[in-house]
């Protein structure tokens, strides 16, 4: 444990790293930042330091000798000594389920060696910046309220001054009334905030945004846009009572209230009519930035008659913008993380893993309905001579067209995936033995005028499928068994000389194209 282990303060950071080299460099960077630094080898230490001197934040390691990192994160959040502490992992391993595992223990945030300094810094000052404002937040309340009660006594005593009894009262109420306006006003943020930051969930977080930011306010109505592509435009995601027609409309930077929020990332606010959204009425609305991401802009508005939106609803508007756009960074990076934990990376079809998950749902399905379902596997025929010949990347390159040939001759219920090599395996519902092998026939013709151009030549292929069905009379089977059938009949089709659609039957062992 480093000597500066007894330092304490705003910016006390702990660093939980079992490398010395990396304790160093971490020490060193943020030292040089102005910050404090205490440094740990073990996650027993780690705890021991946290709770003996809670720091402002953890650099934590995802691997340590003695204990896992996520282990510590979870032991961090359920002391409430520690609870609020923000932890940053820190890991070599850029693997999507390590990153979901550290999110769902509590971190706030996931870097990947080797450190980049300013990244590492940069990432350090936006949560501290958030744990500032989450405490300056509770020192408001807290003062809040002992004006309050302070209050409250100065009124007594004025009341007891008969003489100046009503002038004493008016304005005590007055004082009162705004103080405790004021106190909901925060609670009410808080509140906000916390229905939002806990849910992952992407479209259900940004329907939580709208509703409390026009709930915070007062308004009647609510939306959220967010930006394209293009850096121009922004499109409605999620809507609070306004009608549901205007769901994915598209929004100019330069057009009311949204696009001038979104253009000049500033609070923006509107009095009277034409805005893309509202015919009349008035609107207030709040860019959401985390760091230098534009998340999305937050509108609320009230009917043409209503009192303009004021500089403390501006203010509290922007407070909670400010962790709406955390919310939603956080919920649109986790899906993305889920997003890759899913799909193969080559193919951009489902993985291996997530087809069976789907699958096996399919399967009972199935089952409860009386129904049927099938499965296709295809292996393209002498892939190796495409690599030998071509080259590895041509290879991919093909791997990748027949990959577009599935999604672009199934029908959107049907699921494709990788399912090792170059095999492929197709997931059709409410399909039975008969339709299954016309739609294998199908990809079979499809993908023997499938051309793909190289800078050696043109590459033609063809594949061998096997096809396995569940109907009425086989509801019993089970996925793996099934998937047995398809790569049995596949490995027939192969063996009797490719290029064929083999069906799995036992009464059926002929190629079916024969």
């Amino acid at each position: 444990m480093s000597s500066q282990e007894g330092a304490s303060g705003r910016d006390d950071i702990l660093v939980v790293d079992d490398t010395p080299a990396n304790l160093r460099l971490l020490a060193q960077v943020l030292q040089e930042a102005g910050h404090r630094v205490r440094t740990v080898t073990t996650g027993a230490r780690a705890l021991a330091a946290a709770r003996h001197n809670p720091p402002a934040l953890v650099l934590l390691d995802l691997r340590l000798p003695d204990m896992d990192g996520v282990a510590v994160c979870g032991e961090l959040k359920t002391d409430p000594r520690t609870r609020q502490v923000p932890v940053i992992f820190i890991s070599a391993f850029d693997d999507p389920a390590a990153k979901v595992n550290a999110f769902a223990a509590g971190g706030v945030d996931y870097v990947v060696k080797p450190i980049n300094p300013a990244e590492v810094l940069a990432r350090v000052a936006t949560h501290l910046a958030l744990r500032d404002l989450h405490v300056r937040l509770q020192i408001a309340n807290d003062h809040k309220t002992a004006q309050l009660s302070e209050l409250a006594r100065a009124n007594a005593d004025l009341q007891r001054q008969i003489s100046l009894r009503e002038a004493a009262e008016a304005t005590s109420m007055r004082l009162l009334e705004d103080e405790r306006r004021r106190s909901l006003h925060l609670n009410a943020l808080r509140d906000a905030m916390t229905a939002i930051v806990g849910a992952l969930d992407l479209p259900s977080v940004r329907k939580a945004v709208v509703e409390r930011a026009a709930q915070l306010l007062g308004a009647q109505w609510g939306a959220l846009a967010h930006p394209l592509p293009d850096g121009k435009r922004m499109r409605v995601v999620a809507l609070y009572q306004m009608p549901p027609e205007l769901a994915d409309m598209v929004v100019p930077w330069d057009a009311g209230v949204i696009g001038e929020a979104a253009a000049t990332r500033r609070i923006s606010s509107s009095t009277h009519a034409p805005e893309p959204l509202l015919r009349s009425g008035v609107a207030l609305a709040a860019p959401l930035v985390a760091g230098d991401q534009l998340e999305g802009v937050v509108m609320v508005a009230n009917p043409e008659g209503s009192p303009p939106f004021s500089s403390e609803d501006e203010q509290l508007l922007a407070l909670f913008a400010q962790q709406a756009a955390i919310a939603i960074q956080n919920a649109r990076l986790f899906e993305e993380v889920r997003h890759l934990a899913r799909t193969d990376p080559l193919t951009g079809l489902y993985n291996r893993r997530y087809f069976f998950e789907l699958a096996q749902r399919e399967l009972e399905r199935v089952r409860r309905a009386q129904g049927a379902m099938a499965v296709l596997l295809l292996d393209i025929d002498n892939f190796k001579q495409v690599n030998d010949s071509f080259g590895h990347q041509a290879g991919d390159d093909a791997l990748r067209a027949v990959a577009d040939l599935l999604r672009d001759n199934l029908r959107a219920a049907d699921v494709s995936a990788r399912y090792g090599g170059e095999e492929l395996v197709v997931l059709l519902p409410d399909t039975s033995l008969a339709r299954a092998v016309a739609a294998a026939e199908r990809l079979r013709l499809a993908l023997n005028r499938l051309s793909i151009e190289t800078r050696k030549g043109q590459i033609r292929l063809t594949a061998s499928f096997g096809v396995s069905a569940i109907e009425s009379d086989l509801l019993g089977v089970s996925l793996d068994t099934l998937l047995a059938h398809a790569d049995e009949a596949c490995y027939t089709a192969k063996r009797t000389g490719r290029d064929r659609v083999v069906i799995w039957a036992a009464s059926a062992e002929a190629p079916a194209n024969d």
